[in-house]
């Protein structure tokens, strides 16, 4: 029986009874044949997806041509000459996965320094704004100008962008100003808060039909597994840019999907590619290994749906509790809840809406920012407790001082509020509690040992008469 034949047999119908056979054998013997089985029977890694490239960037050798005339670098040629060479193919692939844009369609680029993808962009007749962010200590201000030096020609042209911070700030851009937004190389250099990036991308994008074109590292390629095999250090380097130089958080696959979703983003396509003109080579050593998606890079199409969210998940950030600003005037569950409210139990839904417990603490906190001042009216909606709970809980807010309530009868039924209250602009913090908690479990109704009292899902502030 040839070499073959015999260790075929542990991947087919007998492999339950050859893994048997296998481990029963004395160590040196067994790890000499386990061996042997891998160089015969190399992990099977599957094949990536068929890219087809457009005629403006299947040249490669043109389209390197056309970038390379080029030069923000200044005397960082080898800088410069280094970048584009790795950024080529990643340049190609992402053009390739865009959906077609009409003539004088509007995209945002972010992080457009260094101008090469911008180029492509027009080139294909897409109104470009350009958008970078240099840091607080750039004497630059919300817009800045940038020149380009033609190497061939010594002509030079001046691109225009908008400066500012993604993770902190609000785009300069009202609503569905952009048919696409470029959000690419960017999200894995954010320390702070991508979660605001992405949903101020979605925020600005047309509904329906906006799209985001993503790319970014994939942290579980090969060449991390191959270096990690060796006992080598898989993070990014310290950058003399400082901490926006480097590589802060990269994203798997899997984690791009449920991220996306969760701010609000239908994923339309989504895979990894190499880039590289080398990618390392798979090591036989990861027999078992699931090999899908283990490619260099991620490349995302998604569309914006819906309203933008604000959402800060467990396996992402931690120390949430610590989270805290405005970024709309008014709270609601689902939306922004994350930063805009403290003392409340994990999200979850009751008849198609979200909402949030009380009871997890003794108060509840909530940020809200009106953009007026005077007489208002303070909106609570939620769920009261429900039927097996006699009587009623009352609510009470406290505001600037001054404290209302109202009582609300158990029933399950949904309750809206509208509490008289004078308020001033700008951020303000609401103080929630309740004279009652109960638990389900004491109801019979769930092995659910919380301590409950109302179901939080708005609250907001709107000027009174």
């Amino acid at each position: 029986m040839s070499t073959e034949s015999v260790f075929g047999r542990f991947s087919g119908v007998g492999g339950g009874l050859a893994r048997r056979v296998l481990w029963s054998l004395p160590g040196p013997a067994k790890r000499r044949l386990s061996e042997l089985y891998r160089v015969v029977n190399p992990p099977n890694r599957p094949s990536p997806e068929e890219i087809v490239f457009p005629p403006d960037v299947a040249d490669r050798e043109d389209l390197l041509s056309f970038l390379s005339d080029t030069d923000v670098f200044g005397p960082a040629t080898e800088e410069g000459d280094a970048y584009l060479s790795h950024a080529l193919e990643r340049f190609r692939i992402t053009l390739a996965m865009t959906p077609t844009l009409s003539s004088g369609a509007k995209a945002l680029e972010l992080g457009s320094n260094p101008y090469f993808f911008t180029r492509m962009l027009e080139r294909r007749g897409i109104d470009v704004t350009c958008a970078n962010w240099f840091g607080d200590h750039a004497d630059i201000g919300p817009r800045g100008r940038q020149t380009v030096t033609s190497p061939r020609s010594g002509d030079t042209r001046t691109f225009e962008f908008d400066h500012f911070n993604i993770e902190l700030d609000r785009f300069p851009y009202p609503d569905q100003s952009f048919s696409a937004v470029f959000f690419c190389e960017i999200l894995e250099h954010l320390p702070l808060d991508p979660v605001n990036a992405l949903a101020e991308i979605h925020r600005v994008l047309e509904k329906p039909g906006g799209i985001l074109i993503l790319s970014t590292p994939n942290p579980a390629r090969t060449e991390n597994l191959v270096k990690m095999l060796s006992g080598e250090n898989v993070y990014e380097p310290l950058s003399g840019y400082g901490v926006h130089g480097r590589h802060n958080r990269e994203y798997t696959v899997s984690e791009l999907r449920v991220l996306l979703s969760e701010l609000g983003f239908e994923v339309r396509r989504m895979f990894t590619a190499d880039v590289s003109p080398s990618p390392p080579p798979l090591p036989t050593s990861l027999y078992g290994v699931e090999l899908a998606d283990r490619w260099e890079y991620v490349f995302v199409v998604a569309e914006a749906v819906g309203e933008e969210r604000w959402r800060y998940p467990d396996w992402l950030y931690q120390s949430r509790h610590a989270l805290s600003r405005a970024v709309l005037p008014n709270m609601e569950v689902g939306r922004n809840d994350d930063l805009q409210s403290h003392g409340l139990h994990a999200r979850e839904t009751i008849q198609d809406r979200d909402v949030r417990w009380m009871g997890k603490e003794g108060e509840v906190r909530v940020l809200l920012s009106p953009q007026f001042q005077g007489p208002a009216s303070l909106i609570i909606e939620g769920v009261a407790p429900p039927s097996q709970l006699d009587g009623e809980i009352s609510l009470f807010a406290e505001l600037l001082g001054g404290t209302i309530s109202a009582a609300i009868s158990c029933g399950s039924n949904w309750f809206s509020l509208k509490l008289p209250v004078h308020v001033e602009s700008g951020d303000q913090q609401i103080r929630l509690r309740t004279d009652r908690t109960w638990r389900p479990v004491d109801l019979g109704m769930s092995p659910d040992e919380r301590e409950l009292s109302l179901a939080i899902s708005a609250v907001g502030l709107e000027p009174r008469p």
